[in-house]
């Protein structure tokens, strides 16, 4: 089942701006192995301004086993984080931070969406997305093994306009 949430954001000023939305009807993919779309939320063209934030934030919950099922969240048909996949877990929460890079068609992403704070050893993600249109933004999951279950809970997706 896939959850559709309408564009809340929209029209924000020359200032600082914050904008939410997200869901809390839950969302799975089991008995396949394919790529599933599990929420969609259309992001409003220029919403971010040159150096402003797209964050996305998510509770999880799967199988609970050796097997990797793996979360993604792409910009149009960017993928801006994933994690390595989650195995031998019951449930996580995810953030992944987008920042502007001094233009709204430069983006930088911290690919691992379990440990947003802190240090790693994995590459920022670079990004060359077109935020002055409207984008539609994808969270989806994927199995390992099809007969697991991978559960998007909530989430919830916060814009942080900066000229």
């Amino acid at each position: 089942m896939s959850v559709t949430v309408n564009s809340i954001i929209s029209g924000v000023g020359s200032t600082s701006s914050t904008r939410i939305a997200g869901s809390g009807s839950a969302s799975a993919v089991t008995g396949t192995t394919n790529e599933t779309t599990l929420a969609t939320f259309n992001l409003a063209g220029s919403s971010l301004g040159a150096n402003g934030l797209l964050r996305v934030y998510c509770l999880w919950s799967m199988t609970n086993n050796a097997n990797t099922k793996t979360p993604r969240i792409k910009i149009g048909a960017s993928q801006i984080a994933t994690t390595s996949g989650f195995a031998s877990n019951a449930s996580a929460e995810t953030n992944s931070n987008t920042w502007a890079q001094n233009s709204q068609a430069v983006q930088k992403t911290n690919v691992s969406m379990v440990t947003p704070f802190g240090v790693s050893t994995a590459a920022l993600t670079g990004t060359t997305v077109d935020l002055t249109t409207d984008q539609t933004v994808t969270i989806t999951g994927q199995l390992g093994v099809s007969t697991d279950t991978l559960t998007l809970e909530a989430w919830y997706a916060e814009v942080i306009y900066a000229v």
